[in-house]
């Protein structure tokens, strides 16, 4: 479930700070989740944090090949769509908390820090990498799913520079919402793969 008229959303755009893009799916979501799902034995038992979870495909489909998962977003009505998501499809056991990037006030350490088309404001990148220095557990790694933004980009360039390794890989999937007249009718998402 999610938003499926972005027409509609954006006439109610005065009812939010900023327009709410966690409410829809997006192509990195649904790569990210066929990259867990590719990878089920790494992440089965792990304790697995999503960051900005929208619609929370990715930390479901995490949840179901068996990782204790939990989800943030800084927007309270992602986080009711992702439990709606996550009841719809008889998956339990996730923790969901709204979660400020600028103001990081979880403790917890995690075998993985995952998130979707989560790097596209340069201005979040050094909060971002506080966040996974502190998040996430020595040995861990951080998988992160972008369309291949400039700034995705530059947030490896930034990671690098502060000491970490990056690999990444290529995952094509189909268009969520191809337009008449857009002949694109896949999209390519790099999968970033971060560590220390």
């Amino acid at each position: 479930m999610a938003v499926q008229n972005q027409v509609v959303l954006a006439d109610r755009l005065e009812e939010f700070e900023q327009f709410p893009f966690g409410l829809m799916l997006w192509e990195s979501a649904v790569a990210l989740a066929k990259w867990i799902a590719t990878h089920a034995g790494l992440v089965e038992n792990s304790r697995l944090l999503e960051l900005g979870a929208g619609a929370g495909l990715p930390g479901l489909v995490a949840s179901r090949v068996g990782a204790k998962v939990f989800q943030t977003d800084h927007l309270a009505e992602a986080l009711l769509l992702a439990q709606a998501n996550a009841e719809r499809n008889h998956t339990g056991g996730i923790t969901r908390f709204l979660a400020d990037w600028r103001e990081w006030r979880c403790e917890e350490r995690f075998e993985h820090v995952i998130g979707a088309d989560i790097l596209y404001d340069r201005h979040f990148h050094a909060d971002l990498e506080a966040i996974f220095r502190c998040s996430l557990a020595p040995g861990g790694l951080v998988v992160l799913a972008d369309p291949g933004r400039d700034a995705a980009l530059e947030m490896m360039a930034y990671l690098e520079r502060r000491g970490w390794r990056i690999d990444w890989e290529t995952y094509e999937v189909g268009a969520i919402r191809p337009e008449e007249s857009d002949l694109r009718r896949s999209v390519e998402v790099n999968i970033w793969k971060v560590s220390r």
